[in-house]
C-alpha cells in the first residue's frame, strides 16, 4: 500500500504571520495551538445561533452554522486519516471554515457585500467608496476575524494564527464572487437593476478589494492537501444536510429522493448497497412509521459514496505526483511546492473525484440547490434576512451612537489606520473614556465628510453585523424599529 504521508503539513514549517516571535508551547505543535485558540474563540461559539439554510429556531433538528462546521469536522479528519495527512492542521482549517459567516448565511453574505460595493446605497453615505474599501465574503472576513478582530494577547491583534491555517480557511472556496447576474444590458449600457435602482455598471464581479491587506501575508507556499480535503468536506456536507433538511421540512419527499439517487449513482453503489436502495424503494409508502431510519439510511448511503470516491481518486491523484515529483519525504514535498504550484495546471484539484463521478455529483449539486435552496420556504426566509440587515445597516449609519461602546472604540481605531495615524490607535483603548469618545463621533458624523471617515464607519459597521447571530440581529432589528410581535 502506496504511503501518503509525505504530503502531511508539517508544524514546523508554518509561520505565525502576526507575531512570529511567539514562545512555542511545551507540549502542543502550531497546528494544535491553531486548533484550539478556534475553539475558545467568541466567533466560533457564534456559529450556534447562525443560519446553515433555515433561520436558527425554524425547525430544533435543522442545522445550523456550528452543527454544520462540527460534521466538516468529521469528515475532514475520516479523510485525513485515510490519506495519511496532518489530523491537527485539518482540524484548525474545519473549524474556523466558516468563522467569517454572517447572521443568516449566504443572504446575509450577499448584501452585505451589496452594500460594501455601493450596490444598495445607504443614505448616500457608501455612494463613490473607494475600490480599495469595497467588498465583503466570508472566506475573507473569516481571515481578517482571526488576524484583526479575535482578542487573545495584548501583545498583537487577532489569534496569532499560523500561514498553513489561515491559507486553507482563505481557500475552502473561491476567492472571488461569481459574475453579477443583476446587470442589465439596455441600449448599449450596462445598468444595475439590483432593488430596481438603475446605474451604469462597469465590473463583471462586486469588489473585494478591502481584502488585499491580508493576501500578503498568506502567499501560496502555504498551501496544502488538508486545505483542499476540508473544502471538499465542506462539499460533501453540504450534500449531505440539505438532503435530509429538505425531506425533515418535506420540502422534497422520499419517493422523488430515493428517485433521483438512483438516477444519479446506482452505477456506484456495491450490490449490498443496491439492495438496501431497493427495500427502501419498494417499501417507502410505509415510511411515515419508520420515517427517521429510511432518512438515516439514504443519507449515509449517499455520504459513503461521496467519501469514499474523494478519497480513492485523491489516492491515485497523489501517487500520480508522488512519482513525477520524486515526493519521498514531507521535506521533499515543502521543496517542490513552488514547482507543483507551477507546472501543474489544476494543482487545487489534487483532492477530487475522477470526471465521471465528478458529473454526477455536480447533477446532484444542481437538483439540490433547484428544489431546496431555490423553494419557497428556504427564500422566504432569506428575504427577511435581506430586509432585517439592510435596516439594521441604515440605523446605524444614520446614528452610529445606538452602536455598542466597544463598537465605537473599535472604530475610531479604523479611523485612525485609514490616517496612518496608528499611534492614536492606543489612545483610543487607553487614554480617554468612552464618554469622550462618543462626543467626538457626535461631532464627526455630521462634519467629517472624509473617505477615511466614512471607509472606518461602514467597515465597522459591517464587522459588527456580519458577527452577530440571527437571534442578535433580529433583536437589534426590533429594537432599533420599535418593532412588537
Amino acid at each position: 500500500m502506496t504511503d501518503f504521508s509525505c504530503f502531511a503539513a508539517k508544524p514546523e514549517f508554518a509561520i505565525r504571520v502576526v507575531f512570529p516571535e511567539e514562545k512555542e508551547h511545551a507540549y502542543r505543535n502550531r497546528f494544535e495551538r491553531d486548533r484550539d485558540r478556534i475553539l475558545y474563540s467568541k466567533g466560533f461559539r457564534r456559529l450556534s445561533g447562525k443560519t446553515q439554510i433555515f433561520i436558527t429556531g425554524y425547525d430544533d433538528h435543522a442545522r445550523n452554522r456550528l452543527t454544520h462546521t462540527l460534521e466538516v469536522v468529521q469528515l475532514s479528519k475520516t479523510i485525513s486519516k485515510q490519506i495519511g495527512l496532518n489530523v491537527e492542521l485539518t482540524e484548525a482549517i474545519a473549524y474556523a471554515h466558516d468563522i467569517g459567516h454572517t447572521p443568516f448565511g449566504h443572504a446575509g453574505e450577499s448584501i452585505l457585500n451589496s452594500i460594501l460595493n455601493g450596490c444598495i446605497i445607504i443614505k448616500d453615505f457608501n455612494k463613490g467608496m473607494d475600490d480599495e474599501q469595497k467588498g465583503f465574503k466570508h472566506n475573507w472576513q473569516g481571515v481578517r476575524r482571526l488576524i484583526d478582530l479575535e482578542t487573545y494577547s495584548n501583545k498583537y491583534y487577532g489569534l496569532n494564527l499560523t500561514d498553513h491555517t489561515l491559507w486553507g480557511i482563505l481557500h475552502h472556496t473561491n476567492l472571488e464572487w461569481k459574475q453579477c447576474g443583476k446587470i442589465i444590458e439596455e441600449n448599449g449600457r450596462r445598468n444595475c437593476g439590483l432593488l430596481h435602482e438603475m446605474k451604469v455598471c462597469l465590473n463583471d464581479r462586486l469588489k473585494l478589494d478591502f481584502y488585499n491587506r491580508y493576501a500578503g501575508l498568506i502567499g501560496n507556499s502555504a498551501f496544502t492537501i488538508e486545505a483542499q480535503v476540508v473544502s471538499w468536506a465542506d462539499e460533501i456536507s453540504q450534500r449531505h444536510h440539505d438532503l435530509e433538511d429538505g425531506l425533515n421540512s418535506k420540502i422534497i419527499n422520499e419517493k422523488e429522493c430515493i428517485d433521483k439517487i438512483i438516477r444519479y449513482f446506482a452505477k456506484f453503489f456495491s450490490v449490498e448497497e443496491l439492495q438496501e436502495i431497493a427495500i427502501l424503494q419498494n417499501e417507502y409508502k410505509e415510511w411515515r412509521n419508520t420515517e427517521n431510519y429510511a432518512i438515516h439510511k439514504m443519507s449515509t448511503l449517499i455520504i459513503n459514496t461521496l467519501v469514499n470516491k474523494l478519497i480513492q481518486n485523491t489516492k491515485n491523484n497523489l501517487k500520480s505526483l508522488k512519482t513525477k515529483y520524486k515526493i519521498n519525504s514531507q521535506n521533499d514535498f515543502y521543496s517542490k511546492k513552488d514547482e507543483i504550484i507551477n507546472c501543474e495546471n489544476n494543482w487545487g484539484s489534487i483532492v477530487s473525484y475522477d470526471a465521471e463521478f465528478g458529473s454526477c455529483h455536480d447533477t446532484l449539486k444542481n437538483y439540490l440547490k433547484r428544489r431546496i435552496l431555490n423553494s419557497f420556504k428556504t427564500q422566504s426566509m432569506d428575504g427577511k434576512a435581506t430586509h432585517i440587515i439592510i435596516k439594521l445597516f441604515k440605523a446605524y449609519v444614520t446614528n452610529p451612537q445606538q452602536l455598542p461602546d466597544r463598537t465605537i472604540r473599535t472604530l475610531f481605531s479604523n479611523y485612525y489606520r485609514n490616517k496612518n495615524q496608528i499611534k492614536k490607535v492606543k489612545t483610543v483603548w487607553s487614554k480617554h473614556g468612552i464618554g469622550y469618545w462618543r462626543d467626538k463621533l457626535e461631532k464627526m458624523h455630521y462634519t467629517d465628510d472624509t473617505s477615511e471617515y466614512k471607509a472606518a464607519v461602514l467597515r465597522t459597521i459591517c464587522d459588527f453585523v456580519s458577527s452577530m447571530t440571527d437571534s442578535f440581529a433580529n433583536k437589534q432589528y426590533k429594537l432599533l424599529y420599535n418593532v412588537t410581535e
